[in-house]
């Protein structure tokens, strides 16, 4: 695929694998739910909160300029991307930059992944405890978190030993409506605290 700039300059743009390689399976519908799912994650649970401390008009401005660069960065990379023929971020941060900045991005993706397993598995405890308790409140009424825990990890282990993310094309469906029905939930106790409590602003202001 070749585009000509405004200065009459051909520049070659190399998608890897091609678009009709058998290696991609995924689909543009299956990429965005993944995608959006990824995005929000557990994070939609702060924006209540960010909005508390912000307010309405600068929380909703931080937030158009959080999606803004987003899509600039995603539009660099996708731009640096093809025409590096670079399948995966790592690989283009050392067509890029050299190995020793690959080598520093892998240590950094890393440790930011390490924390979101971290700040992820606390969420799971904080949701999920209340439930089993209140479930098996008969037979086990003192379960503790951390057994809940392991519990959900016992449960989601199988996904661990897929070979590719195409295996996990399903739960990325999984994973966007149960966003969208937690943003539902957010929505209507906001709806009904302030129908509850028509002066709160007032008096927080």
């Amino acid at each position: 695929m070749c585009r000509v700039s405004n200065k009459n300059e051909q520049e070659q743009e190399i998608l890897v694998p091609p678009h009709d390689s058998p290696r991609r399976q995924s689909s543009i519908v299956a990429a965005t739910f993944n995608l959006v799912a990824t995005i929000l994650g557990g994070g939609v649970l702060s924006i209540p909160l960010i909005f508390r401390a912000c307010g309405l008009v600068l929380g909703t401005v931080l937030m158009v300029l959080s999606a803004c660069m987003t899509l600039f960065s995603m539009d660099i990379l996708c731009f640096c991307a093809r025409r590096m023929g670079s399948q995966n971020y790592l690989e283009l941060t050392r067509h890029a930059f050299g190995r020793e900045c690959e080598l520093a991005t892998t240590v950094m993706l890393a440790v930011f992944l390490w924390f979101v397993i971290v700040a992820y598995m606390v969420l799971v405890k904080d949701i999920f405890t209340p439930f089993f308790q209140s479930f098996f409140s008969s037979s086990h009424p003192n379960m503790s978190g951390d057994t809940v825990l392991l519990i959900m990890i016992a449960l989601v282990s199988p996904f661990f030993l897929k070979h590719d993310l195409h295996s996990l094309r399903y739960n990325c469906y999984v994973g966007f409506f149960s966003i969208t029905i937690l943003a539902c939930a957010l929505v209507t106790r906001a709806v009904q605290t302030n129908l509850n409590h028509p002066d709160l602003f007032g008096n927080e202001a």
